[in-house]
C-alpha cells in the first residue's frame, strides 16, 4: 500500500521538476557594437549565449558572474580581457518555461561592461562582468497575462 502511495507523489514532484525550469540567455556587445556569437538555438534567442548560471553581487560595485559553455564567445570574452578593452553593452533574459510556454521573468541591461576575469575549464567558463550601468527589470503576469514590471 505505501508503495502505491508513494508512487504517485515521487511522479508529481518529477512532473513539477520538468514543467517549470528557467532558461537564461545573454546579448554582449563588444567595443565596435558587434555582437559576441553565442551558440544557442533558441527560438527568439538564436546566436545568444546560453547562461547556465548567474550570479548578481551588489556592494560597492555591482558585479555580475556568468557561467557558460565552452565555446567560442569563451575567446572573445578572453580577447577583452587581454586587450582591457570593455564591452559596449549586455542584455541577459531570463525566461522561466512552464509546460510548452515561455515567459520573459526577468531582463537585465548593462552598459560599458569590464571583463574582470575569465576562468575556464573543460565545459564550461566563469566571466565575471562589472558594468558601468546595471537595470533589472522583473515580469509578473497579471490576471490578464499582459506584462507588469
Amino acid at each position: 500500500m505505501k508503495t502505491f502511495l508513494l508512487l504517485p507523489i515521487l511522479l508529481i514532484t518529477f512532473l513539477t521538476t520538468l514543467a517549470q525550469r528557467t532558461e537564461q540567455f545573454g546579448n554582449f556587445r563588444d567595443k565596435d557594437g558587434i555582437p559576441i556569437k553565442g551558440s544557442s538555438f533558441e527560438r527568439g534567442y538564436e546566436r545568444q549565449i546560453q547562461i547556465l548560471n548567474l550570479q548578481i553581487a551588489t556592494n560597492k560595485v555591482t558585479t555580475v558572474r556568468i557561467t557558460i559553455p565552452n565555446t567560442a564567445a569563451v575567446a572573445a570574452f578572453q580577447n577583452v580581457v587581454n586587450t582591457k578593452w570593455v564591452l559596449q553593452a549586455g542584455d541577459i533574459n531570463v525566461l522561466s518555461q512552464m509546460a510548452d510556454q515561455k515567459k520573459l521573468k526577468q531582463k537585465i541591461t548593462m552598459t560599458s561592461i569590464l571583463v574582470k576575469s575569465v576562468t575556464v575549464t573543460d565545459e564550461s567558463a566563469v566571466i565575471e562582468l562589472v558594468p558601468q550601468t546595471f537595470n533589472q527589470t522583473f515580469y509578473e503576469d497579471d490576471k490578464n497575462s499582459k506584462k507588469v514590471h
